[in-house]
């Protein structure tokens, strides 16, 4: 996963693989903010997956975020709470620091911000 931070919110890169590390094209690619601002489903960003199974989200505000992929849901699912309580175990922890709050923390100067994940690939299959 490639994530670029500017001042226009963060770009998150990667690509959705299969239980068999395959890469899935057409499927859907997700970052939600977390449960605590759930409800603010305008800040939910979502793409779909490329022939090569390459997903790319823009503009994600500073905050921890969660990233999923499904196969074979509508567009707009995810805004029911209870769909996305049912998978909320499967996502990919994503944080995004803006550029001050990175400084402050991590000393790093003229740096426009960091991204923290614990995965460099969405599966689906799962629901994640």
């Amino acid at each position: 996963m490639e994530v670029t931070v500017s001042s226009r919110g963060a770009k998150v890169e990667g690509t959705v693989t299969n239980d068999d590390s395959l890469s899935v094209a057409g499927v859907w690619a997700l970052a939600v903010l977390a449960v605590e601002k759930r409800k603010l489903h305008l800040l939910y960003k979502s793409a779909t997956t490329d022939q090569h199974g390459h997903f790319a989200l823009h503009g994600l505000e500073p905050g921890k975020h969660k990233l999923f992929s499904w196969d074979g849901v509508e567009r707009g699912a995810w805004e029911d709470e209870d769909f996305l309580e049912a998978f909320d175990d499967k996502g990919t922890t994503l944080e995004v620091v803006d550029a001050l709050d990175s400084a402050e923390r991590y000393g790093a100067e003229g740096q426009l911000g960091r991204v923290k994940s614990q995965k460099s690939e969405l599966r689906i299959g799962s629901g994640n």
